[in-house]
């Protein structure tokens, strides 16, 4: 579970939810990477190992339950390591940039102040954006996606197909331009995403038969993404 650009009202949600659910490995790359807040968010999580991205090591991070990436540059990159990913900024001025984890395929939450984001009023329309409430619809949301493989996968496809479309892309490596709501600065997203011809079209109502999740040894999934991310942050631009 990612979260991304998350504010305190955010954390307390989806970290209480966490809290009581261990089958989740979580990154948190919070909004603000002050020492005040990354205290908060630490006082917040209850029983579980966490790991800051500036002092993990190979040691550290291989029973982590929890990484928090306290320092900027990195978001649009961490989002490729999720199976759900949470956009912050919907319980306050209003939610950031959404395309940089829907380009992923895979589900996207955030919270209800959405109504003036032109692009995640599309990702709900298309089902591949979730809005929540509050804690109560978080954790309901959740379940589902955990219990129900086939509507994640449906939800993850239709997040990934809608990026597609605002592009009109038709082969892999094209990329859109999309600007942060609350800084302005525009950025590419490359879509990794994209067949060959392949366009976007909602799903019917039916839910298709449920997919294989990803999968992978949690021990080392937390170290492979930091592993990861410093490849890219020194230039060389790899994945694990």
């Amino acid at each position: 579970f990612v979260a991304g650009s998350s504010w305190q009202p955010d954390e307390e949600i989806f970290l209480k939810y966490f809290n009581n659910h261990r089958d989740w490995k979580l990154i948190v790359a919070p909004h603000v990477i002050g020492e005040d807040h990354l205290k908060f968010i630490f006082s917040l999580i209850k029983d579980k190992k966490v790991v800051r991205y500036t002092q993990a090591t190979e040691d550290n991070v291989a029973d982590a339950d929890v990484l928090i990436i306290d320092c900027f540059g990195l978001l649009s990159s961490v989002y490729h390591y999720g199976d759900v990913a949470y956009v912050g900024g919907g319980f306050g001025v209003g939610i950031h940039n959404v395309l940089e984890a829907a380009v992923w395929g895979m589900p996207v939450l955030f919270g209800p102040n959405n109504k003036h984001f032109a692009e995640a009023q599309g990702l709900l329309q298309s089902g591949g954006g979730i809005e929540i409430e509050d804690y109560e619809t978080f954790s309901l949301i959740m379940s589902q996606l955990s219990d129900d493989s086939a509507y994640y996968d449906t939800c993850g496809q239709e997040a990934g197909a809608f990026v597609q479309s605002l592009a009109g892309a038709t082969k892999k490596g094209s990329t859109i331009e999309c600007e942060c709501p609350h800084c302005h600065s525009t950025m590419e997203v490359t879509l990794p995403l994209v067949s060959e011809g392949q366009q976007y079209t909602p799903q019917a109502e039916g839910i298709p038969d449920p997919p294989q999740k990803k999968d992978g040894d949690h021990n080392t999934i937390l170290w492979g993404i930091v592993i990861g991310l410093l490849l890219l942050a020194i230039g060389i631009g790899a994945y694990v």
